[in-house]
Parts: C-alpha cells; structure tokens; sequence
C-alpha cells in the first residue's frame, strides 16, 4: 500500500511541475505577442476593462483572437524546433557510443538504433 501511495504523489508531483513548465512557457511565448493575455493578467481583465464601450471590447476580442493565433503559430515553430533540436542529440549520442564500442558492441548498438528509429 505504501509503494502505490508513493507511485500516485509522485505522478501527481510530475503533473504539477509539468503543468507549471507549460504554465512558463505559456507565458514565455504569449508575453511576446499580448501581455493582457498572459496567466497573471487574465483573472484581472474584467476589472481592468469593466469601463470599456461595447465596440471597444469587441475590437479588444478581436485582437486577442489574433494573438492566439500568433500563439499557436509560435507554438508549432517551438515543438518542431525542440524536435528537432532532440533528434540531433540523439544522433551524436548514437555517433559517440559506436566510436566508442567494440566489434560487439557495435552490433548491439545498431540493433538498438533500429529500435530507436522504428519509434
């Protein structure tokens, strides 16, 4: 019972610290394109424009459509990057351990590269 308590506070201590990454990131990448729409700005939005017109907060809704779409642009640039900033680290790692394998090593190694690349 004890190792199961630990598996579930551990995922859920994983999910938080993930959630948070993403929480950063959100913000990292939304800063640069509407600071209004960042997670620290939004809970205040009403009470900052509560005196905005009608056509002012329609222009407004306007706009922040625009950034999520300049967000999610942004996003797809960072994924692809981040992949294929891993897929390169993953080739060196590769290129460095078959340098360093024996003749049976390097059998073992290419096997595990297959695997690698069928994934």
């Amino acid at each position: 019972m004890g190792k199961m308590f630990k598996k579930k506070k551990h995922k859920k201590d994983q999910d938080k610290a993930v959630s948070q990454d993403v929480q950063l990131l959100y913000d990292a990448l939304m800063s640069e394109i509407e600071s209004d729409l960042t997670s620290g700005m939004i809970p205040m939005l009403s009470e900052i424009y509560e005196d905005e017109t009608k056509k002012e907060t329609k222009e407004r809704k306007e706009h922040y459509k625009w950034a999520f779409e300049q967000f999610f642009s942004m996003w797809d640039e960072f994924v692809e990057g981040t992949k294929e900033y891993l897929e390169e680290i993953k080739e060196k790692a590769l290129t460095t351990a078959k340098k360093n394998a024996s003749s049976e090593d390097a059998s073992a190694l290419k096997s595990i590269q297959q695997q690698i690349e069928n994934t």
